[in-house]
């Protein structure tokens, strides 16, 4: 065995789980390894090679679906609708057909929630610079600048949205934008207690703390374990007397159903918060961030001088700079946010552990029309369940039944009518919480007796019952989805930090209701290390599993689907071997 530089010293003492959190612990701190190499036809290198970065939504959004993720890749989902082909080759060589009634409804409903995003920030910022870029580095710059804005903002009103992050975890750049962070006081109380040593910063449950390996961190990377906090991010000591504070992260998101979503259902915007608090974090301690690699990985030069244009359209002679200075770049703002940091930190104890998703009606709700746009009276094709409680009890326990019987079930009348009869019970009553009742309904047998294969022939028969349900419901009876719904307008306010904090609403966008998650570090390093093993090739994208089906209802990719036609031909041949 080859020597090395290592083997003076006795690591004997730690164990794996040891070693373990310290390579994750240096993994954050200085984003991993330097180099991965993604193979040739790898997402990675087929899509993302030439922006040089991963966004948050490319490491989260896989989530719900990596099939139906890695579709909208080869689809050109991110383009307008009238560019996107109909129909697309897929990794395999397979054709996939475009359902384009579904990607129409999709796309609404994204336009629907940007609007919101937009209404939000304008709440703010209702003024808008036009800043001309003539280089990636001023892209970047203006990066910069909108995250100095923002947090001056934030320590001045208490409240900023749309503030731009970046940090690079997992060996790779990845950018963000935080929806909204709030300054919050701290009690008298909160002020003076110490934050225990022994509790875990991700909410995760205490573990045995590994031998030397406090001090190990300290001599490797002094704040890879510390919150930022006025004297690391200020660089002076505290004063006794100064209001102490936190940052509070917020994300919304816009739902057509009045409930709340499961947690399995929102684990998607709830990895994206976590990733926004490590890179809040990350931005934070500025003099830590290694920006000499960030300019190497986005190939960008830290001392190109920014053009005179750039310099004009931000105003930078209006800021508290020496105006005659015109030799700016990305050192520069650097330096500048540094100080800004240092300066504007003092009493900021940390970022709250405590994340929140405020979920938002995406439809007016006031009481003008409350009588026209009642629940029951309309149909949202967003939700099979609604689909399926308007179609007879009979004529879905015969489709059910045809299934079954196709692929050999023995008891196929009985278990047909039996999630017929199911289907009747939940009723609309369990619209918008469809993922609560869909894996009963797919296994409708007790004790876990559902064999795999009959599951899945059910959710197929189902799925295609609530399609035909949805071709088959008159025009004037759907809830008007279209961007322009003058119902919707995204110029009149939505929601204030009062409101978010007390829980009220304004009639544009009336609050669902909210959601509160402990930061996971353990968490979103398992699904930041899985996500990205398909991104680099590693392995196939998986789809849902049987009782997440209902999610393929939305899906514009469903009818060519080849997960869902391989779980088929494997419940075909399961039935053939019984």
């Amino acid at each position: 065995m080859s020597s090395d530089e290592f083997d003076a010293y006795d690591f004997s003492e730690f164990t794996d789980q040891d070693l373990a959190a310290i390579d994750a612990e240096l993994a954050r701190a200085y984003g991993g390894p330097a180099i991965q190499i993604a193979i040739e036809d790898s997402p990675l290198h087929k899509f993302l090679s030439w922006k040089k970065h991963l966004a948050v939504t490319d490491l989260v959004s896989p989530i719900w679906c990596e099939v139906q993720y890695e579709y909208s890749l080869y689809g050109k989902r991110h383009k307008p609708l009238h560019l996107r082909p109909s129909a697309f080759t897929a990794k395999s060589g397979k054709q996939i057909r475009v359902h384009q009634h579904v990607a129409h409804a999709n796309d609404r409903r994204l336009k629907r929630g940007k609007s919101v995003h937009k209404a939000l920030e304008d709440e703010l910022r209702p003024d808008k610079l036009i800043v001309r870029v003539a280089s990636e580095e001023e892209r970047f710059g203006l990066r910069l600048l909108q995250l100095l804005d923002g947090f001056s903002q934030l320590i001045s009103d208490g409240i900023t949205r749309e503030l731009p992050v970046f940090a690079i975890t997992h060996g790779q750049v990845v950018l963000g934008v935080i929806d909204e962070v709030l300054r919050l006081p701290l009690t008298h109380d909160q002020a003076i207690s110490p934050r225990s040593p022994s509790s875990t910063p991700s909410g995760s449950p205490p573990k045995k703390k590994p031998r030397l390996l406090s001090l190990s961190m300290q001599q490797i990377y002094p704040s890879a374990v510390e919150l930022p906090t006025a004297t690391n991010a200020g660089g002076g000591a505290e004063s006794a007397n100064e209001e102490q504070y936190e940052l509070r992260i917020v994300d919304y998101k816009t739902r057509r159903s009045s409930n709340l979503p499961l947690d399995e259902d929102s684990l998607s915007p709830r990895l994206q918060l976590m990733m926004y608090h490590r890179m809040l974090s990350s931005v934070l301690k500025p003099e830590a961030f290694d920006f000499d690699l960030l300019w190497s990985r986005l190939n960008l030069n830290p001392t190109e001088p920014f053009s005179s244009q750039f310099l004009k359209d931000i105003h930078w002679e209006e800021r508290q700079v020496d105006p005659a200075d015109c030799n700016v770049h990305l050192n520069r703002l650097v330096s500048e946010w540094i100080s800004t940091v240092q300066r504007k930190s003092a009493g900021l104890i940390g970022i709250s552990q405590q994340l929140q998703i405020v979920y938002c009606r995406s439809v007016y709700a006031g009481k003008r029309d409350k009588e026209k746009y009642k629940a029951t009276e309309t149909v949202h094709m967003d939700d099979p369940l609604e689909a399926l409680v308007n179609q007879e009890e009979l004529d879905l326990a015969r489709a059910i039944e045809l299934s079954l019987i196709e692929m050999g079930q023995q008891d196929a009348g009985h278990v047909a009518h039996l999630v017929a009869q199911n289907v009747k019970q939940v009723g609309l009553s369990s619209v918008g919480r469809t993922s609560a009742v869909w894996k009963d309904l797919v296994s409708p047998l007790d004790s876990g007796k559902t064999d795999p294969a009959v599951a899945w022939a059910i959710q197929q028969s189902l799925l295609t019952c609530a399609r035909k349900a949805h071709a088959q419901v008159p025009a004037n009876k759907l809830l008007a989805e279209a961007h322009d719904d003058p119902l919707f307008d995204e110029t009149k306010p939505v929601v204030t930090k009062e409101q978010v904090q007390e829980g009220t609403t304004l009639d544009i966008s009336p609050i669902i209701g909210k959601k509160e998650f402990k930061m996971n570090d353990d968490e979103l390093d398992a699904r930041i290390a899985d996500v990205l093993q398909w991104w680099f090739g590693a392995r196939p994208a998986r789809g849902v599993d049987v009782g997440q089906t209902n999610r393929c209802f939305t899906c514009e990719y469903q009818d060519s689907c080849e997960w869902r036609e391989q779980k088929a031909k494997e419940s075909v041949a399961l039935a053939s071997d019984k």
